[in-house]
């Protein structure tokens, strides 16, 4: 085993010789590789300058030879300019041989043009002298017309004068007659604007007399138990009247009689005096005949009010209506000219805004009559558009657009007499009323207005009349109520200064 062991050493130790030997063998042919390297990359940098310098001789000979290559190409067309411009001179030389050619004949030709001209502006010349002549003979001739044509315009002038004159003097012979009864006309359609008031005074009227109604006006007994704390009522009323203005120096007199219907519907509490609210629509028709005159004006009016009552306590309530007009008004007339009589009509239309406000106090007296004395204030405006006529037979009349606005003050009462029990159901209760009206802004007012006469205008300014200071509405009611229907009978009177109005209606009230 010792002899094996000193053997494998030395196989090991020879194995280790040779790989060192190899080794060292390695490093050498490393060395020389690494200098066959470093000289073989040095002949390449030298191959690669000898390269670039082989390159840049290369460049520089194709740089020479292109530049000779231009200037041969420069040189060649140098000789192609200088063989075009010796052709072109020619060409020039040529062409300037032509022209002087052609030069010579034009100015022949031109010289044998002016020749022919002369002679031609010669017979021109001639021929205008004859033209002149024969002008000069058409304008004398022409003379003699227009000498002509100033004599008859003169007396076309003259007769023109004469007939404008003959027809002035027909306008003024028409305006005396027709002035007068237009200005009667204007007054007469003027004459209507204090009834505006009065109508909406009679629909105050109406509304205010509605409301006292609510004092225990469900019936006899103890029905009004039966029903609930708040009563609900849809009434209509028709109504019909008559009225007479007096003829005055500022007013024009006329008979009226209107008709109308309204128609209600309200909300109230049923108390001794109750709260109410309530809204209604009137459409009321009036027809105007004035004294003395041919002329007739109907108005057609539509009127929406709310109106409402609050129990104010301490036997007070306050009552007031709110109301706005939209009336259209027509005037017909007849018109007499030259003995032949012609309809005429003309529209306008009238706006009118109105508070009434009245306070009253429910005092008790004894055996059943109960006294509402009340006073009130009441605003009214009224806006009046323009009036203007278009007829072709007679003379015309426009009158301007106007507005007025008023306060009124009144003072009355109304008296409620003591139910009259006709059956268990059926009772009525007659009411009589009064009440004084004050205008207090009231005055006249003018208005401009023009006739139209043969296409002559004559400017009118009319003054419309003030309204009666104070005026007087007086009345009496019958109310039947039965269970929860209503019949109010009721009459009323209109009194001013030289004025009347009486007016009939009568109501019927559902509450439910």
């Amino acid at each position: 085993m010792n002899n094996e062991t000193v053997q494998f050493k030395q196989k090991i130790e020879n194995i280790q010789g040779q790989l060192n030997t190899e080794q060292q063998t390695k490093q050498k042919l490393e060395q020389q590789l690494n200098k066959k390297i470093q000289e073989t990359n040095k002949k390449i940098i030298n191959f690669e300058q000898q390269k670039e310098t082989i390159q840049e001789q290369l460049t520089i000979e194709q740089q020479t030879r292109q530049q000779m290559t231009d200037e041969k190409q420069t040189a060649v067309e140098k000789i192609v300019q200088l063989e075009e411009k010796i052709k072109n001179i020619q060409k020039q030389l040529e062409t300037e041989q032509e022209e002087n050619k052609q030069q010579l004949e034009k100015e022949q030709q031109s010289k044998q043009k002016l020749v022919q001209q002369i002679t031609d502006e010669k017979q021109a010349a001639a021929e205008k002298i004859v033209q002149l002549e024969e002008t000069i003979k058409n304008i004398q001739e022409q003379l003699e017309k227009e000498q002509q044509s100033k004599q008859e315009l003169v007396q076309q002038i003259s007769d023109e004068k004469q007939r404008k004159e003959q027809e002035l003097e027909t306008s003024r012979q028409l305006a005396e007659v027709s002035i007068p009864k237009a200005v009667e006309e204007i007054s007469t359609i003027t004459g209507i604007a204090p009834l505006m008031p009065r109508i909406m005074s009679a629909n105050s009227n109406i509304l205010f007399n509605r409301m006292p109604v609510i004092f225990k006006s469900i019936g006899a007994g103890d029905e009004e138990e039966s029903f609930s704390n708040i009563s609900k009522g849809l009434w209509i009323r028709g109504l019909y009247s008559i009225s007479k203005q007096n003829m005055s120096p500022n007013i024009t007199g006329y008979k009226s009689n209107s008709r109308g219907i309204v128609i209600g519907f309200d909300v109230g509490t049923k108390k001794e005096v109750g709260d109410l609210f309530g809204i209604a629509y009137s459409h009321i028709c009036s027809d105007f005949k004035f004294q003395n005159q041919n002329n007739k004006i109907l108005l057609s009016g539509h009127i929406i009010s709310i109106y409402g009552q609050k129990n104010l306590g301490y036997n007070l309530s306050l009552q007031g209506v709110l109301s706005t007009t939209r009336n259209y008004v027509t005037n017909k007339s007849m018109r007499s000219i030259d003995d032949k009589t012609y309809n005429i009509s003309g529209k306008y239309w009238n706006n009118s805004y109105h508070f009434d406000t009245r306070l009253n106090y429910n005092i008790g007296l004894s055996k059943g009559f109960t006294m509402i004395p009340g006073i009130g204030i009441r605003y009214e405006q009224y806006q009046d558009s323009a009036y203007t006529e278009t007829n072709k037979e007679t003379y015309n009349l426009s009158m301007a657009a106007k507005s007025q606005n008023f306060w009124i003050g009144s003072i009355g009462s109304k008296l409620l007499l003591p139910a009259l029990p006709i059956t268990q159901n059926v009772t009525i209760i007659p009411i009589i009323h009064g009440f004084i009206e004050k205008y207090f802004n009231n005055k006249n007012q003018k208005i401009d207005s023009k006739i139209l006469i043969n296409n002559i205008i004559f400017e009118q300014q009319t003054m419309i009349p003030k309204q009666s200071t104070v005026s007087y509405n007086i009345g009496t009611s019958l109310l039947l109520a039965k269970k929860n229907t209503e019949i109010l009978m009721e009459y009323n009177c209109h009194l001013s200064k030289r004025y009347q109005s009486h007016q009939g209606s009568i109501r019927l009230k559902i509450m439910f």
